[in-house]
């Protein structure tokens, strides 16, 4: 009997002290409610794209003022049940868990919006199980307190679309030439493809590998039946006028 005392004092230690080094630095929900990323910029102006490179590139925009086409895309790419969940997706969560550990490293995320919000904004880029728990508390923490749009539109703010280019608006002008809201959707899904990798998928430089990425995120639009099999055809091979002139590309 005294054994099993001592067992179950030693795993509520042990259950505690995880808590509270899980707990440890997370915002709270006034943090939360009050958080916005700082424009860097005052107007999407061409000057400032050379210096991209020196520091962060980012014009806080409303939801409103993003394209339905790149919020679309967004949604249905990186997380198709962000209107139905609290945060975290355990399905796919314990898939990722199964497939970590089979592979006995850290291969798979199956972060949702929410979770990806968390990371961009209060934690860091680390890929650690530590990591993973702080996601997962802090997601759970923004839904009680931000309503979906407001989280989707903390969250096209704050992700990255190349080197030091942070939101919708800053990648729009980058690459082209034109505020969020005017994006349509062959340009959208272009940028929601690059995701995966921003800083390596730069349209200027890949171009070829980014259409091939946009290829997977029309085929998840046309099985969601936001697009045709014939437009999702239509889209992909439409031609893309990057800022400046720079390269056009007619896609195939």
């Amino acid at each position: 009997m005294k054994f099993r005392y001592k067992a179950l004092f030693i795993f509520i230690i042990i259950l505690t002290g995880a808590y509270l080094v899980v707990m440890n630095g997370l915002p709270d929900k006034q943090t939360i409610s009050e958080y916005q990323p700082a424009s860097t910029i005052n107007a999407a102006g061409l000057e400032f794209w050379d210096a991209r490179y020196e520091f962060d590139l980012r014009q806080y925009v409303m939801l409103e003022d993003i394209s339905d086409h790149l919020q679309n895309a967004v949604i249905i790419s990186e997380d198709d049940l962000f209107y139905q969940h609290n945060g975290v997706n355990y399905e796919l969560l314990w898939e990722a868990l199964k497939e970590n550990l089979r592979q006995r490293d850290y291969v798979r995320g199956a972060g949702t919006i929410t979770m990806q919000l968390a990371r961009y904004a209060f934690l860091t880029r680390e890929r650690s199980l530590l990591r993973k728990a702080k996601e997962i508390v802090l997601a759970k923490r923004i839904e009680s307190v931000l309503s979906k749009d407001s989280i989707l539109e903390l969250y096209l703010n704050c992700v990255q679309w190349g080197p030091n280019l942070y939101g919708a608006e800053a990648a729009s002008w980058y690459y082209f030439d034109k505020p969020a809201g005017a994006l349509d959707l062959n340009e959208a899904s272009l940028l929601t493809g690059i995701l995966i990798n921003p800083e390596r998928y730069n349209l200027f430089e890949r171009l070829d590998d980014a259409k091939r990425l946009q290829r997977r995120v029309l085929r998840l639009m046309r099985d969601a039946g936001k697009i045709t099999a014939e437009e999702m055809e239509i889209i992909h091979a439409q031609e893309v006028s990057l800022r400046g002139g720079l390269r056009v590309y007619q896609g195939g």
